[in-house]
Parts: C-alpha cells; sequence; structure tokens
C-alpha cells in the first residue's frame, strides 16, 4: 500500500528540474554541462529545452569564453553549482556568469610607488578599453599595491598574472584573478627557475632565458616550475624572448634578432648561429620588451627614443626587407599590440603611452600612466588577442561562434 501512496504521490507532486543560464551577453552561448545524479554528463545547447525529473545532486558547469573587444576582449566564467533537488520540488538550476577579474584591461608592473626609491611596494596598474580609445588619461584607472619590484608580467589562461622580481631574477610571483579584483589584492610566491625575460608559447609552456641559457618550465603547467628543456646560447642574442604563432623562438638584443625553429626546442643542449633559421641584424640601442604582430612581424622599442619594426618575411627568411622605425621619445621601454593591430610603447620615464594604429604612419601620445616604471616593465593585455602566439595557447578561453 505504501508504494501504491508513494507512486501517486509522485504523480500528484512530479519532480521538475530546469536550468538557467545568467549573465551572458547577447550571442551565442557558452558549452553547459549537466552532471545528473546518476552522474552521467549532459551537454545542453539550449538552456531552456533542458529537462530532468530525477530527485538528487546536480551540478552544472560552464566554460569560460572571451568577448571581442575592439582593443582588448573580455572573459566571462562561471563558478560550478551542485544543487540537490528534492523528490516532489520544481527546481530551477542557476548558473550565473560574471566578468573575470582583470580582464578587458592593460596592465603595467612596477618596481615602485611613483619614482620614490622605496623598492619594497610594487603596483600593478591597469587601464580599460575606454580609456585607451578616448585617450587624455593621466593616471592608471586602476592601481593596486601588490608586492615587492613587481618586474615584467605575462598572463595566464586562468586569469593569473605572473611575474618575476625586478631585482631577485629567482622569486616568481603570481596573483590571482581574485587579488585583481580588488585594490587590496596581494601576489603569493611560487616556484621557478631564474629568469630576467620570459614569455609563453602558443603550447602554453612558460620558457624563461637568464644567463644566456633559455629553459622550458614544466611543459604544459602553465605556471613556473622544474625544468624540462635546457638551451645553451652560443653566439646568439640573449636579451629576450618571444614566440611566433608557429612556435619558433625568437630571441634578440641590441642589433640582433634571431629565430629558432619549433623542432628544435627539446632536450638539453647547446644552440649556435648555425642552429638559427634566420639572423638578423640592424642597428639599435638597449631593446626592451616587444611583441608579434597577426602578420608575424616583430615590433620592439629601442631606449634610444625609436619602435623599430622587423618584417615576418625577414624572419622567415622568404624576403629581405629593412626594418622599419617610428619616433618615439627617450626610454621606450614596452609595447604591445592591441586586437585591432594597434601598436602600445610605454616611455619608462615620464610614464607616458604612446599609440600608433594599424598601417598608420607615426606614434601619437594617448596619455600618461603614472610614474616607478623600469626596464623591467611590460605591457600586458588581458587576455592577449586571439591572434596573438599566446591568444592562441589552447588552455586560454575561446570567442565563442555564432
Amino acid at each position: 500500500m505504501l508504494s501504491i501512496y508513494l507512486l501517486l504521490l509522485a504523480q500528484a507532486n512530479p519532480t521538475v528540474v530546469r536550468l538557467a543560464v545568467n549573465g551572458v551577453p547577447e550571442g551565442p552561448l557558452p558549452a553547459i554541462e549537466v552532471t545528473l545524479p546518476s552522474g552521467q554528463k549532459t551537454a545542453v545547447q539550449t538552456p531552456g529545452e533542458f529537462s530532468a525529473s530525477l530527485p538528487g545532486s546536480y551540478r552544472v558547469s560552464g566554460e569560460p569564453f572571451r568577448v571581442a573587444g575592439q582593443l582588448v576582449d573580455m572573459v566571462y566564467e562561471a563558478a560550478p553549482q551542485q544543487q540537490v533537488v528534492k523528490a516532489g520540488t520544481s527546481v530551477t538550476l542557476q548558473l550565473s556568469y560574471r566578468v573575470r577579474p582583470g580582464s578587458g584591461l592593460l596592465w603595467a608592473a612596477t618596481a615602485r610607488i611613483e619614482d620614490e626609491d622605496d623598492f619594497s611596494k610594487g603596483t600593478l596598474r591597469a587601464l580599460t578599453e575606454e580609456n585607451l580609445l578616448a585617450g587624455g588619461f593621466t593616471a592608471p584607472a586602476r592601481q593596486l599595491i601588490a608586492g615587492p619590484r613587481l618586474g615584467g608580467g605575462i598572463a595566464g589562461p586562468d586569469g593569473s598574472f605572473y611575474f618575476v622580481d625586478g631585482w631577485n631574477a629567482s622569486a616568481w610571483m603570481r596573483a590571482t584573478p581574485a587579488a585583481l579584483a580588488t585594490a587590496g589584492g596581494k601576489v603569493a610566491p611560487v616556484a621557478g627557475a631564474p629568469a630576467h625575460a620570459y614569455a609563453i608559447s602558443p603550447q602554453g609552456d612558460i620558457w624563461t632565458l637568464h644567463d644566456g641559457v633559455v629553459r622550458r618550465l614544466a611543459k604544459g603547467s602553465m605556471r613556473p616550475g622544474v625544468a624540462d628543456v635546457e638551451l645553451t646560447l652560443e653566439e646568439l642574442p640573449a636579451g629576450n624572448l618571444l614566440f611566433n604563432a608557429a612556435g619558433d623562438l625568437l630571441l634578440y638584443a641590441s642589433e640582433q634578432v634571431a629565430r629558432i625553429a619549433a623542432a628544435k626546442l627539446n632536450g638539453k643542449r647547446t644552440l649556435t648561429q648555425a642552429d638559427a633559421a634566420a639572423f638578423v641584424t640592424f642597428s639599435s640601442g638597449t631593446l626592451g620588451h616587444g611583441a608579434v604582430d597577426e602578420a608575424g612581424n616583430l615590433w620592439v622599442p629601442d631606449e634610444n627614443s625609436q619602435v623599430i619594426a622587423i618584417s615576418g618575411a625577414q624572419l622567415t627568411g622568404t624576403a629581405a626587407i629593412e626594418p622599419r622605425r617610428f619616433e618615439v621619445p627617450l626610454s621606450a621601454s614596452a609595447l604591445t599590440v592591441d586586437n585591432a593591430g594597434g601598436v602600445w610603447v610605454l616611455i619608462r620615464y615620464t610614464g607616458e603611452l604612446f599609440h600608433l594604429p594599424a598601417g598608420g604612419a607615426a606614434f601619437s601620445r594617448k596619455g600618461q600612466f603614472g610614474h616607478g616604471f623600469d626596464e623591467h616593465t611590460h605591457l600586458t593585455l588581458n587576455p592577449p588577442p586571439v591572434w596573438s602566439p599566446l591568444g592562441k595557447a589552447a588552455a586560454f578561453p575561446k570567442r565563442l561562434e555564432p
């Protein structure tokens, strides 16, 4: 009799489970996955059409994704939700997306606050896309007192930033998205190999350069760790490193740039000029942190009042093209390329930011980013453009296709 009563009760009060996804901008929806009480995982294309009738524990999760911006994208993410549904109840599972803290911004790290000599308080500074498009800014839109002597700065696929202490090449630090969300955010130390320069490859690996040795750190981890590749450089430029979209390594220093094919980036051995697929010489002063544009051209800031663009065709050996040169103020030290192909360069002595639109003939001043910068500073778009070597890393969120 009891079983018949429960059956009749279930028929009178059925269990109804629905799904709602909130906070997603108008357009395509991200991939949503619902784990049913049975443990079965169900991919949901249209949340409004999802329906289930079993009581028990449900888990709903969704992939992070990026929304296109004119200069820099925004990343949206949602924390997975777990909910127990009781028999005879009607429940709507909720998955709420929000903008990932720290995304949609141009970031720079400083070794100190303003220009004082207190190197115990490095800062992280950011400008919004609105700031960059409007120009005329006189200070960062956001500033975090984040830790000592922050040098460089690269963005990982989870939205974290990785830094090396400007005076201690072995002192790696990490700022999570949660830290980037508040002015009181702090960086935390993480293990890593010594580095005066570092970059992330399209394969998602952190590579470092220090004392003439290139290292790959803990393959696939996206975090500093133990090196599993060590390449000693002989007669090759050892000032800085970047990757192109093919995964080739670009090594550069004053008056030289070399391209090492991806196939040679393995093991523990010595690389010489004979290993370079291309070796380009040009006149320059001290070069800062540069970037590769969508066409494969290498852009580098020169402290001697110029930005130099080295043709991708020259780097692949398909054509001999003289580098292009663009005048900027003295002490250009960091550079990046935005979604639209525009080039941004930081003048470290003054904190001024200059911009060259894609195809433009000259840089123009856009605003002032504060003070306290030094030669270790990077300009970092978070997230990097989808076409960039770093943006192509598999772990980075992708744009949603219609």
